[in-house]
């Protein structure tokens, strides 16, 4: 393959060479006018840099957000799931009046019992 490619030529050569002084200094005029541009005791400039950090801590805090979003989602459907796992298994999701006023009522006796021993 390199013997099919057209020989280089040392004219050819001083050109690219020529070429890529000039890309060199137009880059370094361009980046001397960019520094001109902007002095370096920018009054704005501590304010930008303030404002970049907290656009960027405000899209990691939106990133954690979506996590905990989709956490949540996870959660809820696994304990959707274990409700309707007791309530086949239990029966009904809560206690039926009568039944909490005594459990209630046993509670309350602990307590004042849990009371005298102190």
């Amino acid at each position: 393959m390199l013997l099919q490619e057209p020989v280089t030529t040392q004219s050819e050569l001083e050109r690219l060479t020529n070429d890529t002084k000039r890309l060199q200094r137009d880059c370094m005029t361009l980046e001397e006018k960019l520094k001109m541009n902007t002095p370096a005791d920018d009054k704005l400039g501590i304010f930008k840099q303030q404002a970049a950090m907290l656009v960027k801590k405000k899209d990691l805090k939106q990133q954690d957000i979506k996590k905990l979003d989709v956490e949540k989602q996870a959660l809820e459907k696994q304990m959707l799931d274990k409700e309707s796992e007791y309530q086949r298994t239990k029966g009904g999701k809560y206690m039926k009046r009568d039944d909490f006023k005594q459990y209630a009522a046993n509670l309350r006796g602990k307590n004042t019992e849990y009371k005298k021993k102190k």
